[in-house]
């Protein structure tokens, strides 16, 4: 319901929000859906061939029914070009999308040296004033990155008018039934202010004079000037009001306006309260979500727990490593006696992209590895063969390692791995992508093996911790390297703490009783060691 689908300049579609659950718990996804367009016969996305638009004729807005020119590159011919209204879309609907054909359907495009010639669309009737994306469309049917263009009615100027607030002079605080004389010097032949919490709340004379304004709060001004031509001020300018109340009370705001973090971290938020009009009694606070919580996530408490007169405290939320992203609605409740406010934020729960993205060459094939996301239960992994994509995914693992073979040697790729999840209102999702790495396959040339999977820890034993895991898929492994280190604190060696035949399990009696210890292993065959496989960790008994 609270859903939002776009067209994007890159011709991609943004599909995100939406509330599935209760109210007060929000969809933190956002998803883009990749059209057919943009795909070769072959599954590839096309990328080097698409056609580029260079340069315009004209800046600034432009006129209805007006010539003008578009340069562009482009290894097929022109077919169409076409304008579409950017999207205006809540509650399901959108109000705004629509396209306008400049050539193609009706009449041939004219195209002559890279430079198509078109014409605006003749009235506001065809396409009403605005922002419009241009794109050009090749023979195949692919298009073009979008230029904007701004639509504007040929009876308006191109040059709209500014105007500015003469009275007040800047932003004011009052008491409650104040007033403040409003004015402006500015020139226009039709004015309009807007007096939000205001008597009157809006005025189209140029001095309005005496505004009053009854109840406490926060109060943006604003006045908008037109101009003959029906031309309005792009960027109206505005004034603060702050309106005190007249008798003791205090305001609560909260910040940052949200904060993301992985599964098991923390989140920390600064709440103020600032008195007002002699306020001296303490403020309890107290933190909620309209739904309430859902499982994984808790609050830490507020440090202080109140505040007297006026001061800050601390609020943490605390996630677990099995939290599922989310995005929850924070309510901070401030509470003095018959007197209680709120504030609003939110808290971001994603998983970290996987850090550390390794690449290493082989004949006809790259290995690849990274170490583990917390709370991710696979991998998307993504190959390009340009630097910065756009990328394909052809991989999805559950572990942290891949071979991708069957490549071109001599020919660069790039790489990206994100992690995913299962479960939440979408049933899944994943994180941003990680950092780049990129690797030149080379004919005779081996390559370290893949990382071993799905490494696991239990202690059945005093002073004895049990391993096992997955072995590289790589043939040729002769040997694995298990690494320790103390859980609080502890750093890998450089070298492996064992080096132990081809295997999938190991016995560690060289640990304490009642320590806790993490492991990673690497596979190795003649060519190398592989990247460490994921983390785990266990305490002795």
């Amino acid at each position: 319901y609270h859903s939002t689908a776009l067209l994007l300049p890159d011709a991609t579609v943004l599909s995100t929000g939406s509330n599935p659950g209760n109210r007060g718990s929000y969809e933190p996804a956002i998803e883009i859906y990749t059209p057919s367009y943009l795909y070769d016969t072959n599954d590839h996305l096309i990328s080097s061939t698409r056609p580029q638009i260079t340069g315009l004729s004209f800046s600034g807005p432009i006129h209805y029914g007006v010539p003008f020119s578009v340069s562009y590159s482009s290894t097929s011919p022109i077919s169409s070009a076409v304008l579409v209204r950017p999207g205006s879309s809540t509650h399901a609907t959108d109000m705004e999308q629509r396209l306008i054909g400049l050539c193609g359907a009706t009449s041939p495009c004219s195209a002559s040296g890279n430079s198509l010639s078109l014409t605006t669309p003749a009235n506001g009737s065809i396409a009403p004033p605005g922002y419009y994306m241009l794109f050009l469309l090749d023979s195949a049917g692919v298009p073009s990155k979008a230029s904007f263009i701004q639509l504007t009615p040929n009876s308006y100027s191109l040059v709209p008018p500014t105007g500015a607030i003469t009275a007040p002079s800047g932003d004011v605080t009052i008491t409650a039934g104040s007033a403040i004389n409003f004015g402006t010097s500015t020139s226009a032949s039709r004015y309009s202010w807007v007096f939000p919490g205001g008597t009157p709340a809006t005025s189209t004379a140029q001095n309005p004079g005496n505004v009053t304004f009854g109840g406490p709060g926060t109060y943006t001004i604003s006045l908008t000037v037109i101009d003959a031509t029906g031309n309005s001020d792009p960027s109206p300018p505005t004034r603060t009001i702050t309106v005190l109340p007249t008798s003791p009370d205090f305001s609560i705001t909260v910040g940052p306006v949200a904060r993301e973090v992985v599964p098991g971290g923390l989140a920390t938020y600064t709440v103020a309260v600032t008195p007002l009009s002699g306020f001296t009694g303490t403020v309890n606070l107290s933190v909620g979500s309209e739904s309430g919580f859902p499982t994984g996530i808790t609050s830490g408490g507020f440090s202080p727990a109140s505040i007297s007169t006026g001061g800050s405290s601390t609020l943490t939320m605390q996630t677990s490593t099995f939290t599922v992203p989310y995005a929850l609605s924070l309510t901070i409740t401030g509470t003095s006696g018959t007197i209680s406010h709120t504030a609003s934020t939110t808290l971001l729960v994603n998983l970290a992209p996987p850090a550390g993205l390794t690449a290493n060459a082989g004949d006809a094939q790259v290995s690849l590895s990274w170490p583990a996301s917390v709370g991710a239960n696979g991998y998307h992994v993504k190959r390009a063969k340009i630097d910065g994509g756009p990328y394909e995914t052809f991989a999805c693992p559950s572990g942290t390692s891949v071979v991708d073979s069957g490549l071109v040697n001599g020919t660069t790729y790039y790489y990206t791995v994100s992690a995913a999840y299962t479960g939440g209102p979408d049933a899944g999702g994943e994180s941003a992508n990680s950092l780049q790495a990129s690797a030149t396959p080379q004919g005779g040339t081996a390559s370290p093996p893949a990382s071993p999977t799905g490494l696991n820890t239990r202690s059945n034993k005093p002073g004895t911790i049990n391993l096992q895991w997955v072995q590289s898929p790589t043939p040729g492994v002769t040997s694995n390297g298990v690494y320790r280190r103390a859980m609080n604190g502890g750093i890998y060696p450089a070298s492996p703490t064992y080096t132990i035949n081809a295997t999938t399990s190991f016995r560690d009696s060289q640990v304490l009783r009642g320590v806790s210890y993490c492991y990673e292993v690497t596979a190795i065959n003649a060519s190398g060691q592989s990247g460490p496989s994921n983390e785990s960790c266990t305490k002795t008994k």
